[in-house]
């Protein structure tokens, strides 16, 4: 049986921890800001998410999912640990990206405390991100619907949100 941890669950004896985050931080609460365009072309997105994190050890990095095919164009980090009334700006360089295995590296290196320690509630991570709807069946994606009498077919943005590992397990019938 599975054991729940830091928003999800660890695997039983014997189960892949391929896909398993580390549990140095846990997500508390996400804020999400989806905007989208149906009528560009190709359809778009962009939005925002806001993650509160509690810190359960020492880290210099966040890793996390994130689909290849997202942009990430600003990040913030508020915590008590930095010393600062006002969030503190992360470099873009400081997030590199796992395509194959569809995670996001956040080095918090250059943070005054190094990384963020344990013991911290409340940690606030913000990111600006775009993308564009794709015809997958993943994450955001879009869809047509049948033509109406005037020929025309209607664009929909639909989404499963669960995790890539999982749709495809679903797909592949496992």
């Amino acid at each position: 049986m599975a054991e729940a941890v830091l928003g999800g669950s660890t695997p039983s004896a014997g189960t892949s921890n391929k896909y398993r985050l580390p549990t140095t931080v846990s997500p508390k609460h996400y804020d999400l800001i989806f905007k989208t365009d149906l009528s560009s072309s190709p359809p778009q997105f962009s939005g925002e998410a806001l993650i509160t994190l509690d810190v359960h050890s020492d880290t210099p990095k966040l890793i996390f999912n994130l689909s290849s095919t997202l942009k990430i164009s600003h990040i913030a980090i508020a915590s008590s640990d930095l010393k600062t009334e006002s969030s503190m700006v992360l470099s873009l360089s400081a997030l590199s990206i796992d395509e194959s295995q569809e995670r996001g590296t956040l080095d918090l290196t250059s943070l005054p405390s190094g990384g963020l320690k344990a013991g911290s509630k409340g940690v606030k991570v913000w990111m600006a991100f775009e993308a564009e709807l794709a015809g997958t069946m993943t994450g955001y994606y879009k869809s047509e619907g049948d033509p109406d009498d005037s020929g025309m077919k209607p664009v929909y943005a639909l989404t499963q949100f669960e995790s890539t590992s999982r749709s495809e397990e679903r797909r592949v019938g496992k």
